[in-house]
């Protein structure tokens, strides 16, 4: 009983999804559709119907109609093919907007760009802000300089220098996003806080990072740090 139950049900909500699948229908409100032609089609070798052309959509979805199915309104001398009939045909060759055009991310990077200030923590210093420029040269090469600028614990003002030199590599994610790879290291310069003292050097291995376009002149990293091209 409650299989038969619960396939009653089933069947229920079946028909109902397909009244719904009918009525809700994008584009005009029902209203307008009124002031449309209405088709009568053949299935299953018998006349069903009428349907307006979005009804006709619903059921070309559903397998039910076919461009060789044959259709007819009023005003038409005989039955036709609806892939034939200009109001109908559409809904089988929807127009598509236009593809876009990949970008060539090689060109693209190419030139220098200037990330904006972003506010961080330096482990074993506090807070700083960090600037930074890196130029991308057409022969794979590139320089990055950088600045962080932090007060310590003791509430000295310290300064780090950014460098890095080296080759890079240009690998598409997405139709507007890439990644980069870097070969060489930055080498972070900070500056001693006794002017007699010596200053600290130390070498950090680059990970590739990833990009998305804004625009031709705007980046932004997995981050959320965005950078701007220097034109």
């Amino acid at each position: 009983m409650i299989r038969l139950l619960a396939r009653g049900r089933g069947a229920a909500l079946l028909g109902l999804g397909l009244v719904l699948a009918v009525w809700a229908v994008p584009g005009p409100g029902r209203a307008q559709m009124l002031d449309d032609p209405e088709y009568m089609m053949i299935h299953k070798g018998k006349p069903v119907g009428p349907y307006f052309v979005e009804e006709l959509q619903v059921r070309m979805r559903m397998g039910r109609l076919r461009s060789d199915t044959l259709i007819w309104t009023e005003g038409m001398e005989d039955w036709q093919a609806a892939g034939k009939v200009p109001a109908v045909s559409k809904i089988f060759n929807p127009s598509l907007p236009p593809i876009p055009e990949e970008r060539d991310f090689d060109q693209f990077v190419q030139g220098t760009w200037t990330s904006e200030p972003i506010t961080t923590e330096i482990p074993g210093m506090g807070r700083g802000v960090v600037t930074g420029q890196t130029e991308y040269r057409a022969d794979g090469t590139y320089g990055f300089t950088g600045q962080v600028s932090v007060t310590d614990e003791a509430g000295v003002a310290r300064t780090i220098l950014l460098s890095s030199e080296g080759g890079y590599a240009v690998t598409r994610k997405a139709l507007e996003r890439f990644e980069i790879s870097y070969d060489a290291p930055v080498v972070m310069t900070t500056k001693a806080a006794d002017p007699a003292g010596a200053d600290s050097v130390e070498s950090i291995a680059v990970p590739p990072a990833e990009f998305d376009v804004i625009d031709d002149n705007t980046i932004r990293d997995a981050q959320g740090t965005v950078s701007r091209r220097k034109i």
